[in-house]
């Protein structure tokens, strides 16, 4: 394996465990309910993405030009590191949306709170259209 095989398959390495990294940052973010920071954190797990690319695509062009990788158990641990890091950076996006998503419905008109007035019909009942106004507001297409 020449050194600079080995440079860029460790560059795979390492870019993949930074995305990886950013994309549990953000999950931690989003839980602690910070999803502006989540949001940076996904993006710094994309662009380390991008460079693992353009690693990858260093190695594929050298491939194509004739210049045959020597697939080691380093390159393959590479790959297999840098596919990990594009299904958990996928995931986290998903988790994220998904902590998101549970805090806007937190600011949803409650059971509890139509409990406290079902004697009341006529304040249950606007409760109930405001949940149902609300519902309609914040439907995700």
């Amino acid at each position: 394996m020449t050194q600079v095989n080995e440079q860029t398959i460790m560059g795979l390495i390492i870019a993949g465990g930074n995305a990886k990294s950013a994309a549990f940052t953000a999950i931690q973010a989003a839980k602690a309910g910070d999803f502006p920071e989540a949001t940076v954190q996904l993006k710094e797990a994309d662009d380390a993405l991008v460079s693992a690319h353009n690693a990858q695509t260093e190695l594929l062009t050298a491939e194509a030009s004739g210049n045959h990788a020597e697939v080691s158990l380093l390159m393959v641990h590479a790959q297999d590191h840098l596919m990990n890091a594009i299904t958990f950076r996928d995931l986290a996006g998903e988790v994220v949306a998904v902590y998101q998503r549970m805090a806007e419905m937190t600011t949803a008109p409650t059971v509890q709170s139509w409990a406290q007035h079902k004697n009341d019909k006529r304040k249950a009942g606007q409760m109930m259209i405001g949940f149902f106004e609300w519902c309609k507001a914040n439907k995700k297409q």
